[in-house]
């Protein structure tokens, strides 16, 4: 009893158990899965732990065999995609990353109508001539 107390006080001060609690539903993908649908373009198990080593995507293991969490061989095989998301939208990288996850190019297309609009700024002159100009 004094140890859940002390286990549900750590949960609710830094946050970390429910964080695990999360990370655990992630969906599993098995190296079989990667050769078998050619998601790295790799023929083999070794060249796929090479790339999971060189890239820093941890391989689990248990009865069922060698997999990867799905969530972080995602996000390290789109780093490319996420990176010129960031560069080239700062703000709304995000929405940008999601619709390009689904499918949603619309959607891409209308935020871009609706950056661009907001983008749309004229030129105002900061010289004292201009500045005389502009209120006569």
């Amino acid at each position: 009893m004094n140890s859940l107390k002390n286990e549900n006080e750590f949960n609710n001060k830094n946050g970390v158990l429910n964080g695990l609690i999360k990370t655990s539903n992630h969906s599993r993908l098995f190296l079989t899965q990667i050769v078998r649908d050619r998601l790295l373009n790799r023929k083999d198990f070794r060249s796929i732990r090479k790339w999971c080593k060189k890239n820093h995507v941890p391989i689990y293991k248990d009865s069922c065999g060698e997999y990867v969490f799905k969530s972080e061989f995602d996000v390290v095989y789109n780093f490319p995609l996420i990176q010129r998301l960031m560069n080239q939208y700062s703000n709304d990288w995000e929405n940008y990353y999601t619709y390009y996850l689904n499918n949603e190019a619309h959607k891409i297309i209308q935020l871009n109508k609706a950056s661009d609009a907001v983008k749309t700024t004229r030129y105002i002159p900061k010289g004292s001539i201009a500045i005389k100009n502009k209120n006569v």
